[in-house]
């Protein structure tokens, strides 16, 4: 639903945590309310929140040079951790048009030195080395439901009509290029 916002549009929607970048360079390690950054993510851990929990306060997004950057820093931290924790895979956000008011409190905002990819906390956090969000482990990768690559591989014969074949050598390039076996979720190996 499309709403005005800031002489531009918003509309509502749920997007994964690891599509959005910070505006910020450094973030405090509590909210405005006193709450730790830290204490949210472990109510994630519990189960005690989820993502459904922030629809009344959504992340504010804005589409700008081929990306999407989100102005609610802490949140957004919040929830890159959570994804890594396999806590929850998508967060509320208002995406918002590219209006004047709104490309200017983002241009007022951009202080990021790593184009937006992690955030500094202020005051530490235990989860900072979670912040780029991504599964830490099999049971994290469980919760948040991904397609094994069998499963990635299968969808994408059906939608794009390619043989067995042509499904191996592509299973094959992926293999050599770092990505798990076919038994495994979708997840790149680092070494």
């Amino acid at each position: 639903m499309d709403d005005e916002c800031n002489g531009g549009w918003r509309q509502l929607g749920w997007l994964s945590p690891l599509a959005l970048r910070f505006t910020h360079g450094e973030i405090s390690n509590a909210f405005q309310n006193g709450f730790s950054l830290d204490n949210t993510i472990d109510k994630f851990a519990t189960g005690a929140l989820s993502a459904e929990h922030f629809e009344s306060s959504p992340l504010q997004v804005v589409w700008h040079d081929g990306f999407l950057w989100s102005l609610s820093n802490q949140r957004l931290y919040v929830f890159h951790v959570a994804h890594a924790l396999g806590c929850c895979g998508v967060c509320p956000c208002h995406i918002h048009s590219t209006s004047t008011k709104i490309i200017s409190r983002l241009e007022d905002a951009l202080s990021t030195t790593t184009g937006g990819k992690i955030v500094n906390i202020r005051g530490g956090s235990r989860f900072s080395d979670l912040q780029c969000g991504h599964p830490i482990s099999q049971q994290a990768i469980k919760r948040l439901q991904l397609p094994t690559m069998e499963q990635f591989l299968q969808l994408a014969k059906a939608s794009m009509g390619c043989t067995e074949s042509d499904m191996n050598a592509y299973h094959h390039s992926l293999s050599t290029n770092g990505f798990s076996s076919v038994s495994t979720p979708l997840v790149r190996v680092v070494v």
